[in-house]
């Protein structure tokens, strides 16, 4: 099961990793377990891996903007097709790319062309937020 709701505090708190692992090493900043420099998805929070239709399409962290490092650190938007959450929240920062990992544990380094944004391109190659909109295997 993945790990529930942390309200206000940092989603890493339920980690117990090394502290470089908070810690994007493209952005000149340090995150730490209470300010990490990545995002989890809250619609993960307290569902077992055997609830989520297509772990493999289904994003479970991912580079964050600055802006979007606040509260509990989670990509919160209800709905998957809100286009402007996704361009201020997600970060394609290494070089007009941004990385994410799996709910099953892949990671992937996903580029941006000029003219798509966050949002096509992530309908393009089929990552969802929101587990229930992943068509089944």
């Amino acid at each position: 099961m993945f790990f529930p709701d942390p309200g206000s505090s940092a989603w890493t708190q339920y980690l117990n990793v090394y502290g470089k692992s908070y810690n994007c090493p493209t952005l000149s900043s340090d995150g730490t377990q209470s300010a990490p420099e990545y995002g989890f998805n809250a619609h993960l929070f307290g569902k077992k891996l055997q609830d989520i239709p297509s772990p493999f399409q289904t994003l479970m962290t991912t580079d964050l903007k600055k802006s979007a490092m606040t509260g509990n650190f989670a990509l919160t938007s209800t709905n998957p097709a809100d286009t402007h959450y996704f361009e201020t929240a997600i970060d394609p920062r290494h070089a007009h790319h941004f990385v994410y990992s799996g709910a099953d544990g892949h990671a992937a380094m996903v580029p941006i062309e000029s003219s798509e944004t966050i949002s096509q391109v992530m309908k393009r190659k089929g990552i969802v937020i929101d587990p229930a909109t992943a068509p089944k295997p």
